[in-house]
């Protein structure tokens, strides 16, 4: 068991009802997506803030979780400020347009990532996978969302566990060193995920796995005010994002 899945089963959040708490999420992650990002971004940011002190999620093991997704979406950023055309080359665009639009993708980005983040820390996987079969979920299609969310899971434990080995070695002092120590994580990381696959599939065909992954969870059904209090924090975000935008001089 990693330490996302030792977090994600002794929160004090983890023993809600999953469909309750899934369906709060997912109404987050549609506001963040569906709503304009600039007004719905500070309201959205207080209520993940608020779920995540509530639920005792540790919040240092929070962030380096969201930095490693947003960490990417931060290195493709000065790309989206670059024109190239065969006659004038490479040109940097500065327009208010342009200005807007890479800043909504920041915050609807950044958001979303904090979103899908607390999500992991404070639902164990085996629980909302039990809930979206109660709902119909194929079984073929939840069983490659929990095998790709484990992939995902064991990456991110690499990755920490390496960076925190190459600190305490003093790999990062300096700038030289810091690239190439960032460089050697990288690439033994994906060859190490490759090798902990492989032994996950080991492993299931020893437990006599026949393509189909069985969960004895109990679903426990949603409470009267269940789905009035998961949807309304994210109806309220959105129509407070709707308001705020148009006071938003940009």
């Amino acid at each position: 068991m990693t330490r996302i899945d030792r977090i994600a089963h002794s929160n004090l959040w983890s023993r809600q009802r999953p469909l309750e708490s899934m369906l709060l999420c997912c109404g987050l992650l549609v506001t963040s997506i569906a709503a304009p990002p600039l007004g719905t971004a500070l309201p959205l940011l207080a209520i993940v803030l608020f779920l995540i002190v509530r639920s005792g999620v540790p919040r240092r093991l929070y962030l380096q979780i969201f930095f490693i997704p947003f960490g990417f979406l931060l290195a493709t950023l000065p790309a989206l400020f670059l024109s190239f055309s065969l006659e004038q080359g490479v040109q940097l665009i500065d327009s208010a347009q342009n200005n807007r639009m890479v800043l909504n993708l920041l915050l609807r980005s950044g958001i979303s990532t904090a979103i899908l983040v607390l999500m992991v820390l404070t639902i164990p996987a085996t629980r909302w996978m039990a809930a979206l079969n109660g709902l119909g979920l194929p079984s073929w299609l939840g069983e490659i969302i929990l095998l790709t969310y484990r992939i995902i899971a064991l990456m991110a434990t690499l990755f920490l566990t390496g960076y925190q080995a190459q600190k305490a070695r003093l790999g990062y002092h300096g700038f030289r060193r810091s690239v190439r120590s960032m460089s050697i994580l990288v690439a033994m990381l994906f060859r190490r995920t490759f090798v902990q696959a492989r032994r996950m599939e080991v492993a299931l065909n020893a437990r006599g796995y026949e393509g189909h992954l069985t969960l004895l969870l109990p679903l426990p059904p949603m409470g009267r005010w269940g789905l009035f209090g998961a949807l309304s924090p994210p109806l309220a975000a959105g129509l407070l994002g709707v308001a705020l935008d148009s006071w938003i001089p940009l």
